[in-house]
């Protein structure tokens, strides 16, 4: 990947583009590289107006290249993290509301999760409140945060990614 990057920062700053010509490079450049000697050899043909050698399709060709590279590296990124931290990464999140005897049921009976509850002490106005703590996976956090959204929407919600749970599951 590296290398791809380095020599497109390379050829765009080699680039002088000439708009009658269908190719890219100048001769001169070219002479004084050593590139220009081998260039009939492959397939390379240079600009009879004394100009460029490579041809723009072949620099398009290369750019995409480059993308696809690019985005192959950040998927590859992606698979990489999921084989490492499991396929089922999980959220820990700490819902501190008012309507909490809201809240609670649907974690316990509509996504089937467990939950903690605090009870917990404002440090700004020394207001006791209750926390409730759970911990769901991707689909369950997107439905909690749905409805949390729905039944309070100025619920104090944190949210922590989970990598590893060692816990007896529910029979």
């Amino acid at each position: 990947m590296f290398a791809a990057v380095a020599f497109a920062a390379l050829l765009w700053a080699e680039i002088k583009v000439n708009p009658d010509a269908n190719t890219l490079w100048s001769m001169e450049t070219a002479s004084k590289k050593g590139w220009y000697q081998n260039t009939l050899s492959r397939g390379i043909r240079p600009n009879p107006k004394g100009g460029f050698f490579m041809r723009k399709r072949d620099l398009t060709i290369l750019a995409l290249a480059l993308i696809i590279a690019v985005v192959g590296n950040a998927v590859g990124g992606i698979l990489v993290d999921h084989f490492i931290f499991g396929l089922n990464i999980k959220r820990r999140v700490c819902i501190i509301s008012p309507k909490i005897d809201e809240i609670l049921p649907f974690i316990l009976h509509d996504l089937h999760s467990g939950a903690s509850i605090n009870e917990i002490i404002g440090a700004y106005d020394n207001t006791v409140r209750r926390e409730v703590i759970t911990i769901v996976d991707k689909q369950e956090y997107r439905r909690l945060m749905d409805f949390v959204k729905r039944v309070d929407p100025k619920a104090f919600v944190t949210v922590y990614s989970v990598n590893e749970i060692r816990y007896q599951p529910k029979v």
